[in-house]
């Protein structure tokens, strides 16, 4: 049925036409009985409310009865009752009209409703299947962990996210599973945290799942149709775990360098202290003696004096080359050379650091044209021979062994001084660090690093083996590139 607004406009057409055909009737003396039921049938159909089919209803009855009335004085006797019979059969048909238009418009009204109904629940269930969808994509997409549903049972009823991806894990094989029964450790525990959650407080607390830690956040998820339920939102924390690792170690590295720098800085002032003071006191003498004495004082004050320069020299080298290796200035330069020679020339260097009656003895057996950086050789074995000759008494021998075997040097440096004890062994590498037993002696606490480190550059190895005053050893093993097979056998004193 057409609707539209022109409802109103259509009824007042209806009342104007029955208006019309009534006075038609008077003035022509025609009856138009038919008209009132095609007037009212039109009105009826083009008419939206209720009320304005009804009004349509009683005008027609009300023309039709007053139509009756009026033909009263015009018709004859005779013809009267046919007249009141058509006229009542028009009512009946008018009222018939009204009731089943009537009953149309309902059930139109109550199909139009249902109509209604039945596409907002559609809509409604498109809603919800597209919050549904929306809500799923959130959780799939939730980086580095998951989020799941849990019922009163711990049990999953859903569960998606990227971190179920990661670990190889399908969002349907967890459903049914206890929450628990995906991780490690203490289960119990956590079974009491979500039973907290179930109670309606929220909880988080952290878990291990496949060797990496989980953060886990639990709160209370209420549904009226499916009761209390758990909403936990698990996020991977392995990463945040090693970066608070890494600054804790960084703290630490941190810490353990402010200790190196104030051990510096008193290091520095005793070891610069005791060399400085021998040169100005020397100096002082030297320019206060005069004449023969003068003469017969020179050489020992100027040598205390180039003994405390070399001193000085060494200490800063140490500090320079530990700079230079740290930073990585320092590159290894790899060339052939004759290395007896160089142990030659290595002995001869070394000569001003005995004291006393000290000596050094070398041998070497094996080739002896070797592929290596001579400057980081000769700055190893110089530090070795330097410690060896510090730290024992002024009668003793300084041994050093080299073998030179399948492109493998092994180099050995043996004395029987001081020695370092067995529990600081471990830390004897380490910058600035000292032994107890060596604190009298004059040093930095550089030079073992150092040798580490220069040991590295060759991608060798170097271990010590000591037994305080009895016997210590270090052994050095760098690998070299030898192209030719030279034997020889060499020792010397």
């Amino acid at each position: 049925m057409p609707v539209g607004s022109h409802g109103k406009g259509y009824t007042l057409v209806g009342i104007l036409f029955m208006t019309a055909v009534f006075v038609f009737e008077y003035v022509s003396h025609t009856l138009l009985t038919v008209a009132y039921i095609a007037i009212a049938g039109f009105a009826y159909w083009f008419s939206i409310k209720r009320r304005h089919t009804i009004l349509i209803a009683i005008l027609a009855s009300a023309f039709l009865i007053a139509g009756y009335y009026v033909s009263l004085e015009w018709i004859a006797q005779l013809n009267q009752f046919t007249i009141l019979f058509n006229r009542l059969l028009a009512l009946g048909t008018v009222w018939a009209a009204l009731y089943f238009t009537l009953q149309y418009r309902e059930a139109q009204w109550y199909e139009l409703q249902q109509r209604n109904e039945l596409q907002e629940r559609i809509m409604a269930e498109e809603r919800l299947k597209s919050s549904e969808e929306m809500y799923k994509a959130i959780a799939r997409n939730f980086p580095e962990g998951w989020i799941g549903l849990l019922d009163q049972d711990l049990k999953y009823v859903f569960a998606e996210g990227k971190g179920l991806v990661c670990k190889s894990l399908r969002p349907e094989s967890l459903v049914g599973k206890k929450f628990t029964d995906t991780i490690q450790g203490s289960k119990q525990h956590i079974e009491e945290f979500l039973q907290k959650t179930l109670r309606g407080n929220e909880v988080s607390f952290e878990m291990i799942c496949n060797n990496i830690a989980y953060e886990v956040n639990s709160t209370p998820f209420k549904n009226g149709h499916t009761g209390h339920r758990i909403l936990v939102v698990v996020h991977d924390i392995h990463v945040l775990k090693k970066t608070e690792k890494e600054l804790t170690l960084a703290l630490e590295k941190e810490r353990q360098l402010g200790e190196m720098k104030s051990r510096f800085v008193t290091l520095a002032s005793h070891e610069f202290r005791t060399p400085l003071t021998t040169i100005l006191s020397s100096a002082f003498l030297l320019e206060s003696y005069t004449g023969e004495k003068f003469e017969a004082n020179k050489v020992t004050h100027l040598g205390r004096i180039k003994r405390s320069v070399k001193i000085l020299t060494e200490i800063l080298n140490d500090f320079l080359s530990l700079g230079k290796l740290e930073e990585g200035e320092i590159k290894p330069n790899f060339s052939e050379f004759d290395y007896v020679q160089f142990l030659g020339e290595l002995e001869k260097e070394v000569e001003p650091l005995k004291r006393g009656q000290q000596k050094l003895r070398i041998h070497h057996s094996g080739e002896t044209i070797i592929n290596s950086d001579k400057q980081v050789l000769r700055n190893i074995l110089y530090n070795l021979i330097s410690n060896s000759f510090k730290y024992t008494n002024n009668e003793d021998e300084i041994l050093l062994e080299s073998v030179l075997t399948d492109g493998v040097l092994t180099v050995s440096v043996t004395d029987h001084g001081i020695g370092i004890p067995e529990d600081e062994q471990p830390y004897i590498f380490k910058r600035f660090y000292r032994a107890q037993n060596a604190f009298n002696i004059q040093g930095t606490g550089l030079g073992l690093n150092i040798v580490k480190r220069y040991v590295k550059l060759l991608e060798g190895s170097i271990h010590f083996t000591s037994k305080p005053y009895e016997k210590t050893e270090f052994i050095l093993s760098v690998p070299v590139n030898t192209n030719e097979a030279i034997h020889h056998e060499s020792e010397w004193v």
